[in-house]
């Protein structure tokens, strides 16, 4: 038949529609919570968890309170404390104020509201389900604001339904938490998650302490701070330095006028000053303050105003990026590296398993996001790389015979740049990638150690690496699958995690991180049982963070431990993640060169 007439929604519904925009996921509601609680002058936050917000999410504060009239007005659309005029959008500096969301999650939800302020002798509750007031009461408490949802997205099953794993939810819920956290840094925030005290957030004085505690007490070593000025625009925070940087950390905070944002087109400011001092795909950790007169601010009426628009990003954005990078440039200079992070035993000596060559660690920006490479195929490809394209010319041309590794007959001539191993044999010359064949060399060695467990080591010095909750339930989840790999992690009180012991190429330098790039590959499958279908990944993980450095100083009796040992073991000619670590120029290419 015919479609019905147009007409006007019901009210339910139009509150679910406009729940769609707002309330997208656990996260979107903890967010319009925690901005709630914090502009109502909050300075002590519990936030309780249980299924990562699908079953509980409450939001605790001893903020101002409501009174019974304020609250009952809260949970009315479109109630605010802040807007009068359409003209005070532009002045908005504020988070958010108790009505602009609470009917907006009250309408998905069954939700408690509890609230008392000062003048009152007694607090106010209300209890809604899927956004219908069903009571009104009196209720004793001490002075603030307590909301409590319950089954979020209950009555809207198809959003339920797009909702990730815990794992995917839990890092969106603490990633939002700690961006918050930023903005008032005086506010101490706890965490108790499925009734445990997971992560604790104490008062601040400074941006710098906080960014200590968010991105793991190493500021002073690989955090810089920035503080700049230019026509009415103020860029302040802190970001991390290479080489100390992580390539998976964090990750980057952005905040416009103290409000929390993701403009591509800043982050892309952000990463084009990195570009000149990191690897490719580096994601550093930084928090960055942006600061504007409100009129040059387009907010784009987008409830989650993720998205903005700045009058003068012609000037603004080029700013942002010069200002980075001068930082970066002073604050990264040169490093002075030490090479006794490597106990003597651990050290290659020529034509034996254990060699001179030193398996030194240290620093390094990890390509953990690419995935290891052991087709056969791919490997070909890259020794077609390798190789320079060669099979191209002729057939009828006269070339030398080009070796399938690394040949036994070659001897060093130097090392250029530090990186690259320049040798020479009866075919040719031929370049190696010092890091990429040391990479390759350890991760062909553990992959035939995995079978029976690779070995590991107790760490010489405690090391303890605060966490938050969901990472300690992917480490307990996966800890036999990690034991197999060397590594050996347990709880230790509320939000640690010690590392007992490490796979035995692993220095003590590098645990913090290849921790940290464990637990996000983890987190990329929610099954943990595919810990097995992935070794290879985790094994060139490890591989990594066990090779030498380029910023490592390499002597000739090194490179020789090093290259006798891929000849001995028949080492591929790529690193694990299919990248080729050899390039041979036989005696015709230089021929050629010399037009001979």
């Amino acid at each position: 038949g015919r479609m019905g007439r147009i007409h006007l929604l019901d009210e339910a519904v139009i509150q679910r529609i406009a729940a769609g925009e707002v309330v997208q996921r656990p996260a979107s509601a903890l967010k319009e919570l925690v901005e709630n609680s914090l502009d109502a002058g909050a300075d002590f936050l519990t936030i309780r968890l249980e299924k990562m917000g699908r079953k509980l999410l409450e939001v605790e504060d001893n903020g101002m309170g409501m009174t019974r009239n304020d609250a009952l007005m809260a949970i009315e659309r479109h109630a605010t404390s802040k807007i009068n005029e359409a003209e005070d959008l532009l002045q908005v500096e504020t988070l958010g104020f108790r009505g602009e969301a609470l009917p907006s999650i009250a309408a998905v939800s069954r939700m408690v509201l509890r609230t008392k302020c000062p003048e009152d002798a007694a607090g106010t509750e209300l209890t809604l389900n899927g956004g219908k007031l069903r009571n009104v009461r009196e209720c004793g408490m001490s002075d603030g604001t307590l909301v409590s949802v319950r089954n979020l997205f209950f009555n809207t099953p198809a959003r339920r339904r797009f909702l990730k794993s815990d794992r995917t939810e839990g890092y969106h819920l603490y990633r939002t938490l700690y961006a918050l956290s930023f903005i008032h840094t005086g506010t101490r925030y706890e965490v108790i998650q499925d009734g445990r005290k997971v992560l604790t957030l104490a008062a601040v004085s400074s941006l710098t302490d906080r960014a200590a505690q968010i991105f793991r007490g190493k500021t002073g070593g690989n955090m810089v701070s920035v503080d700049a000025r230019d026509s009415g625009a103020h860029l302040s925070g802190e970001i991390a330095v290479p080489p100390f940087a992580q390539a998976r950390g964090r990750g980057i905070f952005l905040f416009l006028n103290r409000r929390w944002i993701a403009d591509r087109k800043i982050l892309r400011a952000v990463f084009s000053a990195y570009q000149s001092v990191t690897p490719k795909g580096f994601i550093p950790d930084a928090v960055l303050f942006l600061d504007v007169p409100p009129h040059l601010v387009d907010i784009n009426v987008h409830p989650s105003k993720q998205e903005v628009r700045l009058s003068m990003e012609h000037h603004i954005l080029p700013w942002i990026k010069n200002v980075l990078a001068e930082h970066l440039s002073i604050a990264s200079g040169p490093v002075q590296r030490a090479i006794t992070d490597r106990p003597p035993e651990r050290m290659l000596s020529k034509g034996s398993s254990d060699g001179k060559f030193a398996a030194k660690s240290f620093d390094f920006h990890p390509s953990g996001s690419k995935t290891p490479i052991t087709d056969p195929g791919v490997i070909a490809e890259a020794m077609e790389i390798a190789y320079g394209g060669l099979k191209n010319q002729a057939e009828d041309q006269p070339r030398s015979v080009l070796p399938a590794g690394v040949p036994e007959d070659y001897r060093v001539l130097g090392v250029i740049a530090n990186t690259y191993i320049v040798c020479a044999c009866e075919s040719g010359l031929f370049i190696v990638d010092k890091h990429a064949a040391h990479e390759r060399l350890i991760f062909e060695r553990l992959k035939r150690a995995y079978p029976d467990g690779v070995a590991s080591q107790k760490c010489l010095f405690p090391l303890l690496i605060p966490i938050d909750g969901g990472e300690l339930d992917i480490i307990t989840a996966a800890q036999p699958g990690l034991t197999k790999l060397g590594i050996i992690l347990e709880p230790f009180g509320e939000g640690t995690l010690r590392v007992v012991a490490l796979p035995e190429w692993v220095p003590q330098g590098e645990a913090e991180i290849l921790v940290r790039e464990i637990i996000r590959e983890l987190g990329e499958s929610p099954l943990m049982d595919q810990l097995a279908a992935r070794v290879d990944k985790f094994l060139a993980t490890i591989a990594c963070h066990s090779a030498v450095r380029g910023q490592d100083t390499l002597s000739t009796e090194e490179a020789y431990g090093l290259l006798d040992q891929l000849v001995k073991e028949s080492v591929p000619l790529a690193c694990p993640h299919g990248r080729p670590y050899i390039h041979f120029l036989s005696i015709r290419d230089l021929e050629k060169v010399f037009d001979r």
